[in-house]
């Protein structure tokens, strides 16, 4: 049985603004073919299962096209 990993509050936020921004413009199958990131931790990403690196959150920001609010 695999080990439970502690998953922090911002990561446990993250995932909800990820959501809303995310739904309406791709599936997490769509995302893990964006990102390069394996399905199966996609899924456990977004479902607040695990904990994102760095690389990760920039890799989901890109494939989403995320827009940077500040200069």
């Amino acid at each position: 049985m695999a080990e439970q990993q502690h998953v922090s509050r911002i990561d446990h936020d993250l995932v909800a603004i990820l959501k809303g921004a995310y739904r309406p413009a791709a599936t997490r199958s769509d995302l893990a073919e964006r990102t390069g990131i394996k399905i199966v931790r996609v899924q456990r990403l977004m479902a607040g299962k695990s904990g994102f690196t760095i690389e990760q959150l920039y890799a989901i920001f890109n494939a989403i096209r995320w827009k940077r609010l500040t200069a």
